[in-house]
Parts: C-alpha cells; structure tokens; sequence
C-alpha cells in the first residue's frame, strides 16, 4: 500500500531530523491520501515545520500539504 509506505517514510525522516524529507513524504501523503489514523499526519506536520521551518523549502512542502488535506476534506 503506498500510503502505509509513505507513512514509513515519514516517520523514518523524522527520525532522521531529515526535516526536508520529511516535509515531502508528509506532502505526498496529503496527496494521496489513505494515511493511518495513528500517525498523526497533521501533528507531524506541525512538529515539522516547527523545528524545520527555517528552511523553505520545508515550509513549502508543509504548505502545500495542508492545502491538499484542505481541498480532500471538502
């Protein structure tokens, strides 16, 4: 399922502090749709842009996400 994939490499990029990668998954995430409940995607998000949020690209990326999760609840 590549929603359970993306979420995977969310999660990992957080780890990571790889804040860039990160942003991205969470951006195609969005995008898809699909995402498990238990991940928390707009929480991530916010934890995301907070502690990457001075690059931005991140921010672009974190952006971009929460208008498409915007456009889906519609």
């Amino acid at each position: 399922n590549r929603a359970v994939d993306l979420s995977r490499g969310f999660v990992r990029a957080v780890r990571r502090r790889d804040w860039l990668q990160a942003a991205g998954a969470g951006r195609w995430l969005a995008a898809v749709g699909g995402e498990p409940a238990t991940l928390g995607l707009e929480r991530g998000l916010d934890f995301v842009e907070q502690m990457g949020g001075h690059d931005p690209r991140v921010t672009l990326h974190v952006r971009a996400a929460r208008l498409m999760a915007e456009a889906r609840a519609r």
